[in-house]
């Protein structure tokens, strides 16, 4: 059994179960206010104690207990190696003297930069260099696989640690806490994928309050197709927490002009009988109907802007448009430079 006491405080640390006819390195710190013990370099066991170590004339006892009286309570085992300080020594010193390391080295961790920042950034953490050494790095007391350089960027939050290797003894740092602030977690809703020109405004809800909205057509949480304008919008909000962490969400729409459109979704045309079809469409169009031979489609963006043509060569035919970007756009049905069919279609 090993222990250690502090008399006045009813604080007893024992720790049972070490085989016999072995030798044990056994160590005992107290700093004024915790008692702690260590058995072969590792802490295993601690309490907190106030009292302070009195100074007096009484002989030190080695291998039998204090206060005894007419109880011998002698250790039955032999001692060896016998040390006193007069301060609390630390984890790298009772490190050292438990493996019998003679040198000294200095382990420790100097963080460059601040180690508290907002999640997806990094600190690099440098321990002490020299010829000859290894490292192992460690997170809350558990090993990081493959961190055995001098630096290491930590991205986690908890408490780092380094172990160095040098001369065949190991020499623990001291642990640098990592801060990691969460991201705020932001939002912006109300807006349909579509709206109408004419349409009523609409409010958007942006999440945290107190961001930085930016969009054509919004202001004050109030979305305005009108004036905003036809085509492609979209509205960014960004918001930065008191940790200085910033979040952002973003919301779009397309603003279309007035379509006639029935529940199938066709675009018809009475005089001329042709219909083109979905509308909205995802990747292809259909286009049916009375179509003369040599017409031709043409796609055309808010802007005026051709871009996309295709000869038609039936009267049911399917188009691929896949390659334009989600917007509204203006077609038109053409043959002999007339105008056949003319209308705005969305693509998604």
């Amino acid at each position: 059994n090993f222990g250690a006491t502090i008399s006045g405080n009813n604080i007893n640390l024992v720790k049972t179960g070490y085989s016999i006819n072995n030798w044990y390195h056994c160590l005992t710190t107290f700093n004024g206010s915790k008692l702690k013990m260590f058995i072969n370099g590792i802490a295993v066991d601690s309490s907190n104690a106030s009292n302070s170590i009195s100074i007096n004339n009484l002989p030190i006892r080695i291998g039998r207990r204090a206060g005894a009286g007419n109880f011998n309570c002698w250790f039955n085992g032999k001692i060896d190696d016998i040390g006193i300080w007069n301060r609390a020594l630390t984890q790298q010193e009772i490190t050292s003297l438990y493996q019998g390391c003679t040198g000294s080295v200095t382990a420790s961790i100097t963080p460059q930069g601040n180690t508290t920042f907002c999640a997806g950034n990094s600190v690099v953490l440098n321990a002490t260099s020299g010829s000859g050494y290894t490292y192992q790095w460690s997170l809350n007391g558990n090993v990081i696989n493959g961190a055995t350089l001098s630096t290491i960027s930590a991205t986690q939050q908890g408490n780092y640690m380094v172990n160095i290797v040098a001369g065949g003894c190991t020499y623990p740092s001291n642990s640098i806490n990592v801060n990691v602030n969460a991201l705020p977690n932001v939002s912006i809703n109300g807006l349909p994928n579509f709206i109408n020109y004419f349409a009523s405004p609409v409010q958007v809800i942006a999440l945290p309050n107190g961001g930085i909205s930016s969009g054509l057509g919004y202001s004050n949480g109030v979305f305005t197709p009108s004036i905003a304008g036809l085509g492609f919008k979209k509205i960014q909000y960004q918001y930065t927490d008191n940790n200085g962490c910033a979040g952002s969400a973003s919301l779009s729409t397309i603003v279309y002009d007035t379509l006639c459109a029935n529940p199938l979704g066709f675009i018809k045309s009475a005089s001329n009988k042709i219909d083109l079809f979905p509308n909205p469409v995802q990747e292809t169009i259909t286009i049916k109907g009375n179509v003369p031979p040599h017409s031709s489609l043409e796609i055309f963006d808010t802007n005026g802007n051709l871009v996309f043509q295709e000869l038609l060569s039936s009267e049911n035919e399917q188009i691929s448009i896949r390659q334009l970007k989600r917007a509204l756009y203006h077609y038109r049905i053409i043959n002999a430079g007339k105008i056949l069919k003319s209308a705005s279609i969305i693509k998604e």
